[in-house]
């Protein structure tokens, strides 16, 4: 007997110091944010609380005569799926990782907010600018949407297979990121004002692999320096006899020029652009050492 005591009493003081402390209830309970959907009657409520350590997971309940179990989470938020003219009241239990469930939080209301303050989703999401780093397998990519009225922030997704996670919360229409040459990131926004979020945006999908492999751009200086040759040759002297009389080799050189100068200041903001102006720098080489001897 004496034997059997002394191994339960070893068993006691081996076990965790927390092993029989109370599971406390979670606090902090709140609706983080409400968030529109694309369908009208459809909306969507993210519930919220402080985290408890040694906590495996949580369950809801929903509040009326009785609190009926209601859905359990990993994490110490949920997000509910919910009809606009609903209210509905919850309550939050932590359980730890023996089973014991603690007690419950205090009630939250669920009420999605008046027609009169709903907010648009953000429209026209759209790459106005990309930027070369120090590391030539990164682009510094500008994302750009326009601004939602009433809206005091944004908050940006980005991609994880199929479901869009948090990533940023912004408080201008206009995100930088720096994402891989060699990868395709899909980007999502939504608009924010207080708790209110609006549906997200159509996705935005950043694909810098083609723009990879035109990697031979000219850059404006290089634009400039052939211009600068335009200008200096002497046209009566290096042209053919036939091309002192063609008025429409005269034409095309001065239409040629004109398209250089206006893909030149386009090209400081949009490097899509940048090749076409290649293109375009290599057909005016062309069209002069074929038609006036110019560049050898």
């Amino acid at each position: 007997m004496l034997t059997i005591i002394v191994i339960l009493i070893g068993y006691f003081l081996l076990l965790p110091a927390n092993t029989f402390a109370e599971v406390t209830a979670p606090i902090n309970f709140r609706v983080d944010r409400y968030a529109e959907s694309e369908d009208p009657s459809t909306k969507y409520a993210t519930l919220q609380w402080d985290a408890i350590s040694d906590v495996v997971s949580y369950n809801l309940y929903t509040v009326g005569s009785s609190d009926i179990f209601f859905d359990s989470s990993p994490t110490n938020a949920y997000t509910l799926k919910f009809n606009k003219n609903s209210i509905f009241y919850f309550k939050v239990t932590a359980v730890d990782k023996n089973g014991r469930e603690g007690s419950k939080s205090q009630t939250v209301s669920v009420e999605f907010p008046s027609a009169g303050v709903s907010l648009t989703s953000p429209k026209n999401l759209r790459i106005s600018q990309t930027e070369t780093t120090a590391n030539k397998s990164v682009k510094k990519v500008h994302i750009f949407w326009d601004p939602v009225p009433g809206a005091t922030s944004y908050i940006v997704y980005k991609n994880a297979g199929t479901t869009y996670y948090y990533h940023i919360t912004v408080d201008t229409n206009l995100y930088e990121m720096d994402i891989p040459v060699s990868s395709t990131f899909y980007i999502a926004v939504s608009a924010k004002k207080n708790n209110l979020e609006s549906a997200r945006s159509q996705v935005l999908t950043i694909d810098l692999s083609k723009e990879a492999e035109g990697q031979k751009m000219a850059s404006p200086s290089v634009v400039s320096d052939l211009k600068e040759d335009i200008k200096n040759t002497n046209l009566e002297t290096t042209m053919s006899p036939e091309a002192k009389t063609s008025d429409e080799n005269i034409e095309k050189l001065k239409k040629l020029e004109q398209d250089v100068k206006n893909l030149q200041g386009e090209v400081q903001t949009q490097s899509k652009n940048q090749n076409q102006l290649q293109r375009l720098v290599e057909n005016i080489t062309n069209f002069l050492k074929r038609i006036f001897g110019f560049g050898g």
